[in-house]
């Protein structure tokens, strides 16, 4: 490229990207974008090539923010308004995704109904039921044999209070694509299952799920097990555990991939030896001191939400759900300075400005949920895995780590359909494996967070509510609340598998759980044992 490049060069630069990135030739194509760059900053056809690179190698976060660059440069293209939102879905930032699939739609007034479908999921995540109901009603005129758009209309449904109005919707779409044979209703079947519950369809349910299962195969399998794990927790209240157990098993049968055990295994090891404690004490942290943040950590199923549920409750604090972000932070870190690993290569190119940034960052981003909360809580159970970043970034964050029976735990992991793979869930020996891990990089940890930890027992939870939840709000340092106790009037709309569960007064009906099950579960009975 010339020094002094005109459009006519600069458009043929773009082109080569593009067409090298077409072969499959990505770290050229990004040499030729940060080329034009260099020349351009703001050129935005650069910005959206690169921040597509980005993403393909995991840097949702480092996408996001080039492909910000690029609409703020190009506001009416179509392009990077559709990156930005990608990348932002991925992270689960779903209101920015949804106003940049919004923007992009605005810009696309002939869209035969992709943008519809991206923006209306974008808005049932984001918990804007309305707007995504208007929007998947939309894209029903559009495309009147979508299903999904049937089913997405009937979850919004739903979430709006409207379950009847929703399980009929479901039941004539049923009707109307019964010719087309079982596989075109898998969406249709697991919206149903969902709902069924609320609106008194359970029986219903089950016979929709065992039509499914009648083929071979489950058509879909990723969205059926959430159909067939659905109707296995119709057969547990009822006591019928053959039943719930045979939906289970099939469904986690026809949907685990063999897991990595001896590459996580690594992983945790790497991340023992970054931040072991003779070398704790020459990393680099930031030179916050807040309390502001704080991180509840654990198993999936071991009572994080109730945990948070409890602390949100209380009108100094607030609950910001499953933040992924740290998890992107740790992706961006890694690009930045080219190191995908986890152990102490990659911890001791950490600097205190780079750790700033990202704290400043995530900061801004949580603030955004509740500006005046004195504590902002960030739910995450995967995030014990990040707490060695969390503590460089964050000296002074508390830590709730919530720990429930194994087995309960495991059982419960292994009975539920999660959105995402983590195939270790899906069989009984990988699954405690992956326990072990957990456990083994918990105690690591803690050397680290010397009175900033606090380890919650579900089972104490449930049976000593007010002396627990007092303990929790002192380990925040806040003055109890007795709105703590009545943490299921908060109002506040849960998106995870324990929604049920928080949005109801206390109850100890899951202890001891698995206990029904133990004759299906030697193999992992046998791996949970010390």
């Amino acid at each position: 490229m010339s020094a002094n490049p005109g459009q006519s060069d600069l458009r043929n630069a773009v082109q080569m990207a593009m067409d090298a990135y077409r072969a499959g030739q990505a770290d050229q194509a990004a040499g030729i974008y940060n080329s034009i760059l260099a020349q351009s900053p703001n050129h935005p056809a650069a910005l959206r090539g690169l921040a597509m690179i980005v993403l393909d190698k995991g840097d949702a976060l480092g996408a996001a923010q080039l492909a910000h660059r690029a609409t703020q440069s190009a506001p009416n293209r179509v392009p990077p308004h559709i990156t930005l939102a990608r990348a932002c879905r991925m992270m689960g930032w779903q209101e920015e995704a949804a106003a940049a699939y919004k923007r992009a739609l605005e810009l696309t007034p002939n869209d035969p109904g992709e943008l519809h479908l991206a923006l209306a999921q974008a808005q049932l995540d984001a918990r804007q039921s309305a707007e995504a109901l208007e929007t998947y009603s939309t894209l029903a005129k559009l495309n009147p044999g979508d299903t999904t758009a049937h089913a997405g209309r009937a979850l919004a449904l739903q979430r709006l209070g409207r379950a009847e109005e929703a399980l009929d919707l479901l039941r004539m779409a049923l009707k109307v694509v019964s010719y087309q044979g079982i596989a075109a209703s898998v969406a249709l079947i697991t919206a149903f299952v969902r709902i069924a519950p609320a609106g008194g369809a359970e029986d219903e349910a089950i016979k929709v799920v065992e039509r499914l299962c009648l083929e071979s195969r489950l058509p879909q399998p990723e969205m059926a097990e959430f159909a067939l794990k659905g109707v296995a927790a119709i057969h547990e209240r009822r006591g019928e555990i053959d039943k719930a157990w045979a939906l289970i098993e099939r469904a986690n049968r026809e949907t685990y991939k063999p897991w990595p055990a001896d590459q996580h295994a690594q992983r945790i090891t790497e991340k023992l030896q970054a931040y072991s404690p003779d070398r704790v004490c020459g990393l680099a942290t930031t030179s916050f001191d807040t309390e502001l943040p704080v991180f509840v950590v654990g198993m999936p199923r071991s009572g994080t939400t109730l945990i948070e549920q409890i602390i949100h409750a209380h009108p100094q604090a607030h609950g910001c759900g499953e933040l992924s972000d740290i998890w992107w932070h740790t992706a961006h870190l890694q690009s930045v300075f080219d190191d995908r690993s986890f152990g102490p290569t990659f911890v001791d190119q950490l600097t205190p400005e780079a750790l700033e940034i990202s704290a400043q960052a995530y900061l801004q981003r949580l603030q955004s949920h509740a500006p005046d909360a004195k504590r902002l809580i960030d739910k995450l159970p995967g995030n014990y895995l990040n707490l060695g970043l969390i503590w460089q970034m964050f000296p002074r964050a508390r830590v709730i780590h919530a720990v429930r029976d194994p087995l309960d735990t495991c059982f419960s992991v292994h009975a539920l359909a999660f959105p995402g793979e983590f195939h270790y869930r899906r069989n009984q020996e990988a699954l405690a494996e992956y326990f072990a891990q957990y456990r083994r990089l918990m105690e690591g940890w803690a050397h680290m967070f010397e009175g900033r930890l606090l380890e919650v027992r579900y089972e104490d939870l449930v049976h000593e509510q007010e002396d627990q939840s007092r303990k929790i709000i002192d380990f925040l340092g806040l003055a109890w609340d007795d709105t703590c106790l009545q943490f299921w009037q908060s109002g506040r709309t849960v998106l995870t598998a324990s929604e049920g569960q928080v949005t109801q007064p206390m109850y100890t009906s899951s202890v001891g759980r698995a206990k029904r099950f133990e004759a299906h579960l030697a193999p992992l009975i046998a791996g949970l044992r010390p």
